[in-house]
């Protein structure tokens, strides 16, 4: 054969901490008001610092940083369980092991409970 063969070792990274930028944002914070509003007020500061005779390339480098910084605030924010979503969750959950047990007084009584505090 006029082929040599290849050999590829592939190895894995050990453990790193996550870093700032590993975390997601949601795009769809984007297209809110609100943030687009506070997105749209720190551009207005970059620009006015650089018309002022600050450097570019410095201004729009922590512009870009602050922005992300925002954003992947505001997306941990709201992916938060909430009090409600967790009592939805307990609520689910019971019921699914009263459709695996059958009818028991204490889990249709706590599942009673729980759906008074979900209201």
């Amino acid at each position: 054969s006029d082929h040599l063969p290849v050999l590829a070792l592939f190895e894995t990274p050990g453990y790193r901490p996550g870093r700032n930028f590993d975390k997601p944002i949601d795009l769809a914070i984007i297209h809110e008001k609100g943030a687009m509003n506070t997105v749209e007020r720190l551009l207005q500061t970059a620009v006015r610092k650089t018309d002022e005779g600050a450097d570019i390339d410095t201004i729009w480098a922590g512009t870009k940083e602050v922005i992300a910084t925002f954003l992947r605030e505001e997306t941990a924010e709201r992916t938060k369980p909430t009090i409600l979503s967790a009592l939805e969750w307990k609520a689910a959950r019971l019921n699914i092991r009263l459709a695996k047990q059958g009818p028991d007084e204490r889990l249709t009584a706590e599942l009673a409970k729980t759906h008074k505090e979900i209201a």
